[in-house]
């Protein structure tokens, strides 16, 4: 499986690039320092609020042959909501209560959703409780998985305080706003898995780029890699790749209208090698988003005057 989970890191101390590609920059360091911090204080909101909130999900899978033809595709729809432990507020999954696979109905969805709950209430641990509900929504799941990428905003708020640089891009329009786009790389090496090893990939590292409205800082856009380096070829490379696209809502936040995570894979690589890896395009999966709502619960309970007559 290729699996990616995200943790919501919320401390950003910011090493800027003031210089932009096209010469100085029109917003100073301080300036790129204070966009981002408001940005980062948007997606503190953007979590609380998401926590209430509930969607429909359309999610399609696809795994590819080396020639780029589709050797997989399935088709999942989704109510998306987001499960809070009891035993940590803090800690959340994403909870699918899955509709239909391949527009194929899925039957008693009501019974199977107690049944997950009445586990998860008895599980031994957080950990444990957290993995329950994953694997309920994950249970028509390929081969790639992404778990957490709706409710946090990770992009922007990577997990290492100082070992990251910003730096200026530009000012573009997007839709019917104007943005301003700033890169950022994580300069600090993610740790090598033995999946990648084996494509000869001697290093990992994180960048991305993040189109901010440029009245409220909120992310409009945002593009997350994971690059490696890998001794045969001059650049870094593209393993994983994803793109997330949000739209205005009357709830208070930009809630995600599209997500599409790409990963790219090479056959196994020996330094004994005569030609370098081509990676290609192995699978990718496009998430969805529509009918957004806050959870509304009302009760009415009528108590009456107890009955004074005598019996």
């Amino acid at each position: 499986m290729r699996f990616i989970a995200f943790a919501l890191g919320l401390s950003v101390t910011l090493h800027a690039a003031a210089q932009g590609p096209a010469g100085a920059s029109p917003m100073s360091l301080r300036e790129i320092e204070r966009l981002v911090s408001r940005h980062i204080a948007n997606a503190r909101a953007y979590e609380a609020a998401f926590r209430n909130l509930t969607a429909e999900e359309t999610k399609i899978s696809e795994e590819f042959e080396r020639d780029g033809r589709v050797k997989e595709r399935r088709v999942t729809v989704s109510d998306l909501l987001v499960y809070q432990s009891p035993r940590s507020l803090a800690e959340t999954t994403e909870y699918r209560d899955i509709r239909s696979v391949d527009g194929k109905p899925i039957e008693k969805r009501g019974t199977r959703a107690l049944d997950l709950f009445g586990r998860v209430s008895q599980a031994a641990s957080l950990e444990q409780e957290l993995e329950l509900v994953n694997r309920e929504s994950q249970r028509y799941e390929l081969h790639y998985r992404v778990v957490g990428s709706t409710v946090h905003q990770i992009i922007s708020t990577p997990q290492s305080r100082a070992d990251v640089i910003f730096q200026w891009v530009g000012r573009e329009r997007h839709g019917a706003y104007d943005v301003i786009v700033i890169d950022y790389d994580q300069l600090q090496n993610r740790e090598l898995n033995s999946h990648h090893a084996g494509m000869g990939v001697t290093a990992m590292a994180g960048r991305g780029r993040l189109w901010l409205d440029s009245e409220t800082a909120r992310l409009r856009r945002a593009r997350w890699e994971i690059v490696g380096q890998h001794p045969a070829l001059p650049d870094p490379v593209v393993l994983i790749r994803s793109e997330h696209e949000y739209a205005d809502s009357q709830l208070g936040i930009l809630v995600p209208e599209r997500i599409v995570y790409e990963w790219f894979e090479a056959p196994k690589w020996s330094k004994n090698s005569k030609q370098p890896p081509a990676f290609a395009l192995a699978a990718r999966t496009s998430f969805a988003y529509s009918a957004f709502r806050k959870f509304q619960v009302t009760t009415q309970e009528v108590i009456a005057e107890p009955d004074a007559r005598p019996r």
